[in-house]
């Protein structure tokens, strides 16, 4: 799993999740607050569509349109909620939460170390640090 900054005032967190039998099924990107953990704290999930995972660039220009459309989340008594729903063409919108196709793939992977300076920043083009 691959955790990068989204762009606004929330910091939103994405984690990239590609399937671990290396080029096959679907990528998950699943987003969260930074102040929570992956997993039960992802926001909203979208899988890629298709039997194999999409090229890189298809990838980085889901994260763009997500980083503008979910600029500014919406606060709430037990932390952060997305402020729409967002349909992107070639991935499939799922809830908050782990979707059930991740529930073993969560469990698995986590990034390898979550303080802040360790989250990439792909504005910046490196780690962060």
């Amino acid at each position: 799993m691959i955790s990068v900054l989204l762009g606004g005032t929330g910091r939103l967190v994405a984690d990239i999740i590609r399937h671990p039998a290396g080029g096959a099924g679907p990528v998950w990107v699943c987003v969260r607050s930074g102040q929570r953990a992956a997993g039960k704290g992802w926001l909203g999930c979208w899988s890629s569509s298709g039997e194999t995972a999409p090229e890189e660039a298809e990838v980085g220009e889901f994260l763009s349109a997500l980083s503008r459309r979910l600029a500014d989340p919406v606060p709430t008594g037990s932390g952060l909620a997305l402020p729409e729903h967002h349909f992107h063409e070639g991935w499939q919108a799922w809830g908050p939460g782990i979707p059930g196709p991740l529930v073993t793939i969560a469990e698995e992977q986590s990034p390898a170390d979550e303080t802040p300076g360790h989250i990439r920043d792909p504005h910046l083009g490196t780690d962060g640090r």
